[in-house]
């Protein structure tokens, strides 16, 4: 029986947390214009520009040198771009095209100082850059200097992003400079944003309780939606600390016990709420506005503008060290960018007693394992699993680890650790028990496998990878096949295009001896899926069957070509020397 790893799709077990989704407010940027720095457009992913060789380039000219370092900055080498970029900006600090360049590259390597003086020497031209001197009222804010980050904010150049972006900031400048009153006017700039309003109602929330209007934050709070579900995390967390400011630490508490949510550090968050009181700190006016930055952020990456989207969450960590979030943020895009240590350095940057270190430890411990640091990913998980005593979610993903390395015993104790923490058989929990059949079925405990396959499907029985999964299983072993074949049929239904799905369909007729039922099902999914040797292995045999020797020889030969495994490049060879029979896959049971 050949591996199912091997010819059935399965999606993600488990899909990586991702921040704008799970902790951030929900909103989206509609019509955001592509903002000009660090090369990136909506299709960034799709980069397919020739590698520049730029280590053994070094400057020599200016023409040369501008080129290379453009190219960089699209390949995202900023540490080259730099090089070649500052080489020249020496020979002409004037140069505004260059000093833009020189401003994201310094931003991109957090060079702050040398980014902010060098948008100063940009500044002074009469011919501003939105983007530069949006950034200069950011240093202002940093610097307390809100009259002059006023200023800058009222007279920024227009663009879409900036007409978001600014009336959010000014009404925490506003704050600063004692102006609470004007607060509101200032807000209803955004009124002319589809889909602003919970980012204005959280902002108007942030700023009453920062100014310590309890009720006012609280119904703000409330009409935003925080304390129902499914709010983002973050303004859940925000809402319960106003409350637990406002000596209501009840109503703290309850608003997190509301939430079944595994990526909540539930510790962290207590402890953060039982020392809350009257007297604790409130946001100030820098941590308020990386707040906005970080909102604007998130939306442009929503719209798959990361060169922005990672400029905005640079300008929130810039003014908030702590805006783990922003981080978040960060580490997700260097690692769409196969950035991997900068990823891992941002999920580090966030501090361990953030309510959100436990969604970085998981980041960070899925980036090491891609990086090739299975042990590293190993000892974070395991870590979190004995700190988290009674969560699932750090199991779970140790769990995937194992099963992607294809450690079967180290997945399945995993697995066996994650599920006996769930609390309640939930749909959600059916990947867990699918990925934990998974394991078994490839360490051969069958039985087991099959009880979680079915256990899969009682929580939630439309899920088309476990009927196919099972059903496979099934037909290869020879039992079950009426139940098999329906629900392989039933999983067709469902992704009538997944070439693995229909090979499946196409196996179980012909292992119930339907030759010309299976032809036409395994040629369809040769269509969908041309390259997979077991589906052009399927399709030989039912060739066979079917009187098309020729046929038959010409998919096993077509097999041989995409890389079969050992035990399937032997069967090929059976097969071609010999004919089906007596390779020993005639048998249909």
């Amino acid at each position: 029986m050949e591996s199912q790893e091997q010819r059935v799709q399965r999606p993600a077990v488990r899909q990586a947390a991702r921040v704008v989704a799970v902790a951030g407010a929900a909103l989206l940027v509609v019509g955001c214009a592509q903002v000009p720095l660090g090369g990136d457009t909506a299709s960034e992913a799709a980069v397919s520009a020739p590698t520049v060789a730029a280590a053994e380039v070094l400057p020599r000219s200016l023409a040369g040198s501008y080129l290379v370092g453009s190219q960089a900055m699209r390949q995202f080498d900023s540490g080259i771009a730099q090089q070649h970029i500052d080489f020249v900006l020496n020979a002409e600090p004037e140069n505004r095209a260059v000093l833009t360049k020189a401003f994201a590259v310094s931003f991109d390597n957090n060079a702050y100082n040398r980014a902010f003086a060098l948008a100063r020497i940009f500044d002074v031209s009469e011919q501003k850059n939105p983007l530069i001197s949006l950034a200069l009222a950011v240093e202002d804010i940093q610097r307390r200097d809100y009259a002059a980050a006023s200023k800058r904010l009222n007279d920024l150049p227009s663009s879409s992003v900036n007409r978001a972006i600014g009336p959010l900031l000014l009404a925490w400048v506003n704050l600063g400079q004692g102006r609470y009153d004007q607060v509101e006017q200032t807000l209803t700039g955004l009124s002319a944003f589809t889909g602003f309003s919970a980012l204005t109602n959280l902002h108007r929330a942030l700023i009453a309780a920062a100014a310590g209007e309890h009720a006012a934050a609280i119904e703000h709070f409330q009409t935003a939606g925080a304390h129902k579900p499914p709010a983002a995390l973050r303004l859940t967390l925000a809402m319960a600390t106003e409350f637990a400011r406002g000596d209501n630490r009840q109503a703290a508490l309850s608003l997190i016990e509301s939430r079944d949510d595994p990526l909540l550090d539930r510790e962290q968050v207590i402890a953060h709420l039982q020392r809350t009181d009257s007297t604790s700190p409130r946001m100030s006016v820098a941590e308020g506005a990386a707040e906005a930055l970080f909102d604007i952020a998130s939306a442009l990456h929503r719209e798959r503008q990361n060169g922005s989207a990672l400029f905005f969450a640079r300008l929130a960590t810039y003014l908030d060290p702590k805006q783990a979030l922003g981080y978040l943020l960060i580490g997700e895009i260097h690692e769409s960018r196969a950035q991997l240590q900068r990823a891992l350095d941002a999920y580090q940057s966030v501090q361990t007693n953030s309510p959100f270190r436990l969604m970085a430890n998981l980041r960070r411990a899925e980036t090491l394992d891609a990086n090739g640091d299975k042990a590293g990913a190993t000892a974070v998980l395991t870590a979190m699993m004995t700190r988290q005593a009674g969560n699932p979610e750090p199991a779970i993903r140790l769990g995937d680890l194992h099963r992607r390395s294809e450690d079967w015993p180290q997945a399945i104790a995993a697995y066996d650790t994650a599920i006996a923490r769930l609390t309640a058989n939930e749909q959600a929990n059916w990947s867990v028990y699918y990925a934990r059949g998974i394991a078994l079925e490839r360490a051969k405990l069958w039985p087991r496998a099959e009880r979680d396959f079915l256990q899969a499907l009682t929580l939630s029985p439309d899920q088309p990878y476990v009927m196919n999964y099972l059903g496979y299983s099934w037909t290869d072993q020879g039992i079950n096949l009426d139940r098999a074949e329906a629900l392989i049929e039933k999983a067709a239904v469902l992704l009538p295009s997944d070439g693995y799905i229909v090979d499946s369909l196409g196996w179980i007729k012909y292992r119930r001896g339907r030759f010309d039922e299976a032809v036409t099902h395994l040629e369809r999914a040769a269509e969908l899926r041309p390259t997979d040797p077991v589906i052009n292995d399927h399709l030989g045999d039912a060739y066979w069957h079917a009187g098309r020797r020729n046929e038959a020889r010409f998919q096993w030969r077509r097999a041989q070509l995409f890389d079969p495994d050992p035990e399937l490049r032997e069967r090929l060879q059976t097969k071609l020397r010999d004919g089906l029979t007596a390779a020993g896959s005639d048998d249909r049971r």
